[in-house]
């Protein structure tokens, strides 16, 4: 079939599906750690931290919160009243929740 220059570009595949692929290709192998694609290392020790975290969380009710509802554009509060504190603390800054900006990316 003959496509336009458009058909070609609408069929073929998207850079990500690319990317999507490869990264799945790479986790096929055993003795491959991936950290394509912003997928961290595992830690044992963490992953068991996380597991115990999400029952907890679901135990709660807070689970289906945190997986169900988008947080408002500036960011969920407690987080950025947790970093405020932390970096007020750990870095010795005097700042506020107000003074964080949170962005998405990876």
């Amino acid at each position: 079939m003959i496509h336009s220059q458009f058909g070609k570009k609408f069929s073929s595949s998207s850079s990500i599906s690319l990317l999507m692929k490869d990264l799945n290709e790479g986790l096929r192998k055993p003795d491959v750690i991936m950290l394509g694609g912003g997928n961290p290392a595992h830690i044992p020790e963490m992953d068991q931290y996380f597991q115990q975290l999400l029952i907890e969380m679901a135990k709660n009710g807070q689970l289906n919160e945190a997986l169900s509802n988008y947080d408002g554009p500036q960011g969920k509060d407690a987080l950025l009243e947790a970093l405020a504190n932390t970096l007020n603390e750990q870095v010795g800054w005097n700042i506020s929740a107000k003074n964080i900006a949170l962005t998405n990316g990876s």
